[in-house]
């Protein structure tokens, strides 16, 4: 059992960071699968690591730039992976198509001015949340990714993939229901914790609600969702999560 968790966790850190971990052989698709419900606890730590770096830089810097290296530097501990899904995803909700030919503009590695529009809005919108939050109150920099990694472990169980191949192809309406049950306890328990249980609640309602919303409107406008999917809605409720906490004066 100890065993079967190490390595569920190494294979979500693998899926998530850049950080090094062990090499491990007979990696199983169903393996992968549960190794999702650590999303959240990963979520939480990258969390904590960029308060801690915020709350340092600060000591030297004005909140702006120390929010932007912070930033940065939490953005990177990812390669980008989240960001790289909005992106892709802007560029294909940007072109108008539907269908096949959508897919096709999400798929391609080349990032287009919709994408690098929406990139750079949600960088300097979460840059600007962020600098606006109390460097002392380390809730709303943990909960968010939490939450955020949360929708997305949601959004692999609401819809199905649009392609066969791919992230989403793996994890698509194929998600143990004890690793998302996991994933929310541990989410909302971080919410509970370092937020007063009102905000916390309110925390939660809001990311279950625009999840949803944004999942089914994503399922009728591509035919399903895909690994950029997921990425994109992460982005978005980091950004707008730490928005709305900063606009009550955390």
């Amino acid at each position: 059992m100890g065993r079967s968790l190490y390595r569920q966790a190494m294979l979500a850190v693998q899926f998530a960071t850049v950080f090094p971990t062990p090499q491990l052989v007979g990696v199983t698709d169903d393996e992968v699968r549960r190794s999702m419900a650590w999303l959240p606890v990963l979520g939480a730590v990258l969390g904590a690591l960029l308060w801690l770096l915020n709350l340092g830089l600060r000591r030297g810097l004005a909140p702006w730039p120390a929010t932007v290296v912070s930033l940065a530097l939490y953005t990177g501990s990812t390669g980008a992976l989240h960001l790289d899904g909005l992106l892709d995803t802007a560029d294909a909700v940007g072109s108008r198509a539907r269908g096949e030919r959508a897919l096709a503009i999400m798929k391609d590695s080349r990032v287009g001015a919709m994408g690098a529009v929406a990139g750079c809005l949600v960088l300097l919108g979460k840059a600007a949340a962020l600098s606006a939050l109390l460097p002392q109150s380390p809730g709303p920099f943990i909960v968010m990714p939490a939450l955020s990694r949360m929708a997305m472990l949601w959004a692999m169980g609401w819809a199905p993939a649009a392609r066969s191949t791919g992230l989403a192809g793996l994890f698509a309406r194929r998600m143990p229901a004890s690793a998302t049950g996991i994933a929310t306890v541990c989410a909302c328990a971080f919410s509970l914790w370092l937020l007063p249980w009102r905000e916390a609640l309110i925390a939660i309602m809001g990311v279950f609600a625009f999840s949803f919303v944004v999942t089914r409107w994503l399922h009728r406008r591509f035919g399903g969702l895909t690994g950029d999917s997921y990425g994109a809605i992460n982005e978005l409720i980091e950004w707008l999560g730490w928005t709305a906490l900063s606009v009550h004066g955390w």
